[in-house]
């Protein structure tokens, strides 16, 4: 209770203090119409996106997550994956969810991994199991405001399996935003590389 007054939930929609999300906001969430927001030509078969970054919602729980540590924003990542669940009478069937993991520096920085969390939220609904085979064995520097060419040259060789992975037909990377698929890319490359036959990217929003 003495949290909550010091560090009340401000609903990231209207700023009404209740929840990160309100029952009133909640209900409006916009998701994306299509299965797949981009085919890819390279090692990912498709980025499936719940919604735009470009939604304020979805924006300010991403900003929540990432950069002000706030764990219980599961709930209201949850509404947005459940409508967005809702439109498609078929989802890919998956073996597993594969988070994209961070540097253990960075995760040292942060403390958690929002990948995890997001990981999470889908594997209930999708019933996949979340499994940790992927580590990133090379620190970079953050890729916010890097171009394309300049990410898929920073991501080479960034990441490695910690297992085969040749039982795992069907597998979905989750992130929390898909800019330029450069880190999608680069994680899909290596699982393929470690015998997964099919990879998609599952993230929350995919930026446009």
């Amino acid at each position: 209770m003495f949290l909550k007054f010091l560090f009340p939930r401000i609903c990231v929609g209207c700023g009404s203090e209740s929840a990160w999300l309100c029952e009133r906001c909640a209900v409006h969430v916009i998701v994306n119409k299509t299965l797949f927001a981009r085919q890819q030509k390279g090692a990912l078969d498709g980025v499936i996106a719940v919604t735009s970054y470009s939604s304020p919602e979805a924006r300010g729980l991403i900003k929540l997550l990432k950069y002000r540590g706030a764990y219980d924003v599961e709930q209201a990542l949850h509404v947005f994956v459940q409508h967005f669940v809702k439109g498609f009478f078929v989802m890919p069937v998956l073996d597993a969810l594969v988070p994209v993991p961070l540097h253990k520096r960075r995760l040292h920085e942060r403390g958690f991994n929002q990948a995890e969390i997001l990981a999470r939220v889908w594997s209930p609904i999708l019933c996949a199991p979340v499994v940790d085979v992927l580590e990133r064995t090379r620190y970079t520097s953050i890729q916010a405001h890097l171009p394309r060419l300049e990410r898929l040259t920073n991501m080479r060789d960034v990441f490695s399996v910690k297992q085969p992975c040749a039982t795992l037909k069907s597998v979905a990377l989750i992130d929390d935003v898909c800019t330029t698929g450069a880190t999608l890319e680069a994680c899909a490359h290596t699982l393929k590389k470690g015998g997964v036959k099919q990879v998609f990217g599952l993230v929350f929003a995919v930026e446009e």
